[in-house]
Protein backbone atom coordinates (compact mmCIF):
# COMPACT_ATOMS: atom_id res chain seq x y z
CA UNK A 1 0.00 0.00 0.00
CA UNK A 2 1.17 3.29 -0.64
CA UNK A 3 2.11 6.33 1.53
CA UNK A 4 -0.87 8.59 -0.01
CA UNK A 5 -3.06 5.20 0.28
CA UNK A 6 -2.95 5.46 3.98
CA UNK A 7 -2.93 9.08 4.74
CA UNK A 8 -6.60 9.19 2.45
CA UNK A 9 -7.39 5.96 4.69
CA UNK A 10 -6.90 8.02 7.43
CA UNK A 11 -8.75 10.83 6.33
CA UNK A 12 -11.86 8.77 5.57
CA UNK A 13 -11.74 8.29 9.16
CA UNK A 14 -11.31 11.77 10.18
CA UNK A 15 -14.39 12.73 8.08
CA UNK A 16 -17.08 14.42 10.13
CA UNK A 17 -20.06 13.76 7.95
CA UNK A 18 -18.81 9.79 9.09
CA UNK A 19 -18.90 10.44 12.40
CA UNK A 20 -22.28 12.64 12.16
CA UNK A 21 -23.74 9.88 10.28
CA UNK A 22 -22.77 7.56 12.88
CA UNK A 23 -23.72 9.63 15.55
CA UNK A 24 -27.60 9.70 14.38
CA UNK A 25 -26.99 6.24 13.33
CA UNK A 26 -28.93 2.97 16.25
CA UNK A 27 -26.32 0.96 15.76
CA UNK A 28 -22.61 0.79 16.48
CA UNK A 29 -20.71 0.69 13.04
CA UNK A 30 -20.20 2.68 10.02
CA UNK A 31 -18.59 2.12 6.51
CA UNK A 32 -16.78 3.93 4.87
CA UNK A 33 -14.85 3.64 1.64
CA UNK A 34 -12.90 5.87 -1.33
CA UNK A 35 -14.60 6.04 -4.68
CA UNK A 36 -12.29 4.08 -6.39
CA UNK A 37 -12.93 1.07 -4.33
CA UNK A 38 -16.67 1.48 -4.24
CA UNK A 39 -16.34 2.00 -8.03
CA UNK A 40 -14.12 -1.39 -8.41
CA UNK A 41 -15.35 -3.41 -5.68
CA UNK A 42 -18.93 -2.80 -4.18
CA UNK A 43 -20.22 -2.09 -7.20
CA UNK A 44 -19.25 -6.05 -7.62
CA UNK A 45 -19.50 -7.48 -4.84
CA UNK A 46 -22.10 -10.40 -3.78
CA UNK A 47 -21.76 -9.36 0.11
CA UNK A 48 -22.29 -5.68 -0.40
CA UNK A 49 -25.78 -3.72 -1.78
CA UNK A 50 -24.77 -1.08 -3.37
CA UNK A 51 -28.00 0.99 -2.69
CA UNK A 52 -27.21 0.89 0.88
CA UNK A 53 -24.53 3.29 0.22
CA UNK A 54 -24.68 7.02 0.21
CA UNK A 55 -21.71 9.34 -1.64
CA UNK A 56 -20.35 12.06 0.52
CA UNK A 57 -17.84 14.78 -0.18
CA UNK A 58 -14.93 14.05 2.15
CA UNK A 59 -13.05 17.25 3.06
CA UNK A 60 -10.32 16.69 5.69
CA UNK A 61 -7.01 18.97 5.65
CA UNK A 62 -5.40 19.02 2.43
CA UNK A 63 -7.67 16.15 1.53
CA UNK A 64 -10.98 16.77 -0.48
CA UNK A 65 -12.31 13.58 -2.35
CA UNK A 66 -15.65 11.51 -2.94
CA UNK A 67 -16.31 8.70 -0.85
CA UNK A 68 -19.27 6.49 0.07
CA UNK A 69 -20.90 5.46 3.65
CA UNK A 70 -23.03 2.84 4.45
CA UNK A 71 -24.42 2.24 7.53
CA UNK A 72 -25.02 -1.63 8.47
CA UNK A 73 -27.48 -1.15 11.34
CA UNK A 74 -29.42 1.29 9.56
CA UNK A 75 -32.27 -0.34 6.46
CA UNK A 76 -31.09 1.90 3.25
CA UNK A 77 -28.67 4.72 3.00
CA UNK A 78 -27.77 6.53 5.52
CA UNK A 79 -28.97 10.02 6.23
CA UNK A 80 -26.01 12.53 5.35
CA UNK A 81 -25.99 15.56 2.76
CA UNK A 82 -25.21 13.34 -0.29
CA UNK A 83 -22.27 15.02 -2.48
CA UNK A 84 -22.82 15.65 -6.15
CA UNK A 85 -20.37 13.97 -8.41
CA UNK A 86 -17.96 16.41 -9.63
CA UNK A 87 -18.14 17.52 -13.22
CA UNK A 88 -16.26 15.32 -15.45
CA UNK A 89 -12.99 16.47 -16.96
CA UNK A 90 -11.97 17.00 -20.37
CA UNK A 91 -9.81 13.90 -21.41
CA UNK A 92 -5.82 14.45 -20.59
CA UNK A 93 -4.00 13.89 -24.15
CA UNK A 94 -0.89 12.68 -23.23
CA UNK A 95 2.02 12.90 -25.69
CA UNK A 96 5.54 11.07 -24.70
CA UNK A 97 7.16 10.22 -27.97
CA UNK A 98 10.39 11.81 -27.82
CA UNK A 99 11.65 13.85 -30.59
CA UNK A 100 11.78 12.45 -34.08
CA UNK A 101 15.35 11.10 -35.40
CA UNK A 102 16.42 13.86 -37.36
CA UNK A 103 19.22 11.72 -39.30
CA UNK A 104 17.01 8.30 -39.92
CA UNK A 105 17.58 7.25 -43.24
CA UNK A 106 16.89 3.85 -45.19
CA UNK A 107 14.41 1.52 -43.80
CA UNK A 108 12.15 1.88 -46.75
CA UNK A 109 10.63 -1.36 -46.62
CA UNK A 110 9.91 -1.78 -42.75
CA UNK A 111 8.39 1.83 -42.87
CA UNK A 112 6.24 0.32 -45.70
CA UNK A 113 5.39 -2.87 -43.30
CA UNK A 114 4.61 -1.44 -40.52
CA UNK A 115 1.90 0.83 -42.90
CA UNK A 116 0.35 -2.18 -43.92
CA UNK A 117 0.30 -4.08 -41.01
CA UNK A 118 -1.09 -1.25 -38.96
CA UNK A 119 -3.37 0.03 -41.23
CA UNK A 120 -6.09 1.72 -39.38
CA UNK A 121 -8.63 -0.10 -42.25
CA UNK A 122 -6.47 -3.47 -40.65
CA UNK A 123 -6.70 -2.37 -36.90
CA UNK A 124 -10.55 -2.16 -37.41
CA UNK A 125 -11.14 -5.03 -39.01
CA UNK A 126 -8.63 -7.40 -36.92
CA UNK A 127 -9.08 -5.56 -33.33
CA UNK A 128 -5.93 -4.85 -31.35
CA UNK A 129 -2.95 -4.96 -33.17
CA UNK A 130 0.83 -5.76 -31.84
CA UNK A 131 4.04 -5.13 -33.88
CA UNK A 132 7.30 -5.78 -32.40
CA UNK A 133 10.52 -4.56 -33.90
CA UNK A 134 12.96 -7.08 -32.80
CA UNK A 135 16.82 -6.98 -33.52
CA UNK A 136 20.55 -6.79 -32.17
CA UNK A 137 21.56 -3.62 -29.80
CA UNK A 138 22.57 -0.86 -32.02
CA UNK A 139 19.89 -2.03 -35.00
CA UNK A 140 17.89 1.09 -34.84
CA UNK A 141 14.67 -0.47 -33.31
CA UNK A 142 14.02 2.86 -31.58
CA UNK A 143 13.90 5.35 -34.07
CA UNK A 144 12.41 2.78 -36.66
CA UNK A 145 9.75 3.00 -34.21
CA UNK A 146 9.91 6.96 -33.49
CA UNK A 147 9.82 7.32 -36.98
CA UNK A 148 6.94 5.39 -37.71
CA UNK A 149 5.30 7.05 -34.92
CA UNK A 150 5.75 10.67 -35.74
CA UNK A 151 4.34 9.73 -39.25
CA UNK A 152 0.87 8.30 -38.19
CA UNK A 153 0.43 10.92 -35.31
CA UNK A 154 -2.81 12.28 -36.91
CA UNK A 155 -4.31 8.41 -36.82
CA UNK A 156 -4.27 8.37 -32.59
CA UNK A 157 -5.76 11.80 -32.12
CA UNK A 158 -5.89 10.56 -28.52
CA UNK A 159 -2.48 10.56 -27.53
CA UNK A 160 0.63 8.74 -27.45
CA UNK A 161 2.21 6.72 -24.75
CA UNK A 162 5.94 6.04 -24.77
CA UNK A 163 8.28 4.44 -21.98
CA UNK A 164 11.55 2.66 -21.91
CA UNK A 165 11.33 -0.62 -19.97
CA UNK A 166 14.87 -0.51 -19.61
CA UNK A 167 15.32 -4.03 -20.86
CA UNK A 168 18.92 -4.92 -21.93
CA UNK A 169 21.37 -1.87 -20.76
CA UNK A 170 23.75 -1.48 -17.91
CA UNK A 171 21.98 1.34 -16.74
CA UNK A 172 19.38 0.06 -14.49
CA UNK A 173 17.38 -2.57 -13.88
CA UNK A 174 14.66 -3.37 -16.10
CA UNK A 175 11.05 -1.14 -15.40
CA UNK A 176 8.33 -2.98 -13.37
CA UNK A 177 5.39 -2.82 -15.24
CA UNK A 178 3.49 -1.78 -11.69
CA UNK A 179 6.04 1.41 -11.97
CA UNK A 180 4.75 2.27 -15.12
CA UNK A 181 1.25 1.50 -15.12
CA UNK A 182 1.31 4.22 -12.42
CA UNK A 183 2.94 6.90 -14.70
CA UNK A 184 0.83 5.80 -17.85
CA UNK A 185 -1.91 6.56 -14.99
CA UNK A 186 -0.62 9.86 -13.72
CA UNK A 187 0.15 10.81 -17.49
CA UNK A 188 -3.59 10.16 -18.43
CA UNK A 189 -5.03 12.31 -15.92
CA UNK A 190 -6.02 9.59 -12.64
CA UNK A 191 -5.29 11.44 -9.80
CA UNK A 192 -2.25 9.85 -7.69
CA UNK A 193 -4.78 8.74 -4.57
CA UNK A 194 -7.27 6.53 -7.13
CA UNK A 195 -4.33 4.83 -8.33
CA UNK A 196 -4.85 1.00 -6.49
CA UNK A 197 -1.32 -0.48 -5.20
CA UNK A 198 -2.76 -3.89 -6.37
CA UNK A 199 -1.21 -4.39 -9.55
CA UNK A 200 -4.34 -6.20 -11.03
CA UNK A 201 -6.41 -3.71 -9.90
CA UNK A 202 -3.75 -1.23 -11.57
CA UNK A 203 -4.18 -3.17 -14.94
CA UNK A 204 -7.60 -3.19 -15.12
CA UNK A 205 -7.96 1.06 -13.80
CA UNK A 206 -5.65 0.79 -16.95
CA UNK A 207 -7.40 -0.96 -19.01
CA UNK A 208 -10.42 1.16 -18.10
CA UNK A 209 -8.53 4.30 -18.92
CA UNK A 210 -7.90 3.84 -22.61
CA UNK A 211 -10.65 1.90 -23.53
CA UNK A 212 -12.06 3.79 -26.46
CA UNK A 213 -9.43 5.31 -27.05
CA UNK A 214 -7.34 5.70 -30.30
CA UNK A 215 -3.75 6.06 -28.94
CA UNK A 216 -0.60 4.60 -29.76
CA UNK A 217 1.48 2.92 -26.83
CA UNK A 218 5.16 2.70 -27.76
CA UNK A 219 6.63 0.10 -25.36
CA UNK A 220 10.60 0.20 -26.21
CA UNK A 221 13.47 -1.66 -25.00
CA UNK A 222 11.53 -4.73 -23.81
CA UNK A 223 13.05 -7.34 -22.01
CA UNK A 224 10.43 -9.86 -22.27
CA UNK A 225 7.29 -11.13 -22.32
CA UNK A 226 6.57 -11.10 -18.76
CA UNK A 227 7.23 -7.36 -18.82
CA UNK A 228 5.07 -6.23 -21.76
CA UNK A 229 1.67 -7.78 -20.67
CA UNK A 230 0.38 -6.16 -18.09
CA UNK A 231 0.79 -3.25 -20.10
CA UNK A 232 -1.48 -3.65 -23.00
CA UNK A 233 -4.60 -2.62 -23.33
CA UNK A 234 -8.18 -4.83 -23.20
CA UNK A 235 -9.82 -3.07 -26.45
CA UNK A 236 -8.94 -3.22 -29.84
CA UNK A 237 -8.85 0.96 -29.97
CA UNK A 238 -5.04 1.12 -29.53
CA UNK A 239 -2.08 0.33 -31.45
CA UNK A 240 0.71 -1.17 -29.72
CA UNK A 241 3.98 -0.82 -31.13
CA UNK A 242 7.23 -3.19 -29.14
CA UNK A 243 10.65 -3.16 -29.39
CA UNK A 244 13.07 -5.34 -27.73
CA UNK A 245 16.10 -7.89 -28.50
CA UNK A 246 14.15 -10.66 -27.19
CA UNK A 247 11.90 -12.78 -29.82
CA UNK A 248 8.53 -12.22 -28.17
CA UNK A 249 7.12 -15.60 -28.85
CA UNK A 250 5.55 -15.77 -25.22
CA UNK A 251 3.55 -12.08 -26.29
CA UNK A 252 2.37 -13.73 -29.85
CA UNK A 253 1.58 -16.59 -27.96
CA UNK A 254 -0.29 -14.94 -24.67
CA UNK A 255 -2.09 -12.86 -27.36
CA UNK A 256 -3.59 -15.11 -28.85
CA UNK A 257 -3.25 -13.40 -32.63
CA UNK A 258 -5.29 -14.28 -35.60
CA UNK A 259 -2.46 -14.01 -38.05
CA UNK A 260 0.91 -13.45 -37.42
CA UNK A 261 3.78 -11.83 -40.02
CA UNK A 262 7.41 -11.41 -40.70
CA UNK A 263 9.12 -9.20 -42.14
CA UNK A 264 12.89 -8.10 -42.57
CA UNK A 265 14.26 -4.95 -44.22
CA UNK A 266 16.05 -4.61 -47.01
CA UNK A 267 17.37 -0.79 -47.03
CA UNK A 268 20.34 -0.25 -46.63
CA UNK A 269 21.18 0.66 -43.27
CA UNK A 270 23.39 3.29 -41.34
CA UNK A 271 24.77 0.96 -38.62
CA UNK A 272 26.48 -1.91 -39.53
CA UNK A 273 24.63 -4.13 -37.09
CA UNK A 274 21.81 -6.33 -39.34
CA UNK A 275 18.32 -4.58 -39.69
CA UNK A 276 15.48 -5.29 -37.42
CA UNK A 277 12.72 -8.02 -38.21
CA UNK A 278 9.32 -6.75 -37.37
CA UNK A 279 6.65 -9.58 -36.00
CA UNK A 280 3.40 -8.58 -36.00
CA UNK A 281 0.40 -9.80 -33.89
CA UNK A 282 -3.35 -8.95 -34.32
CA UNK A 283 -5.26 -10.82 -31.60
CA UNK A 284 -9.05 -9.67 -31.48
CA UNK A 285 -8.37 -8.68 -27.65
CA UNK A 286 -6.04 -9.64 -24.37
CA UNK A 287 -6.92 -12.61 -22.42
CA UNK A 288 -8.70 -12.18 -19.18
CA UNK A 289 -5.53 -12.23 -16.58
CA UNK A 290 -3.14 -11.08 -18.68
Amino acid sequence: MTSASINLAFRLLEARVLKGALQRSPGVLALITSAWFFDEVVRHSGVLDPATFRMVRISVRETDALGWICLPDQAGPPTVEAAEPPPRPEAVVPRQLPAQPRSFVGRTRDIEVLDAELASETHARSGVTIAVVRGVGGAGKTWLALHWAHRNLHRFPDGQLFVDLGGFGPEHEPRSPHVVLRRFLEALGVESTRIPADPDARTAMYRSSVADRHMLIVLDNARDTAQVLPLLPGGSSCTILVTSRDQMTGLITATGPKSLSRSRSVAKCASASPPPAIITARSAKTRPGR
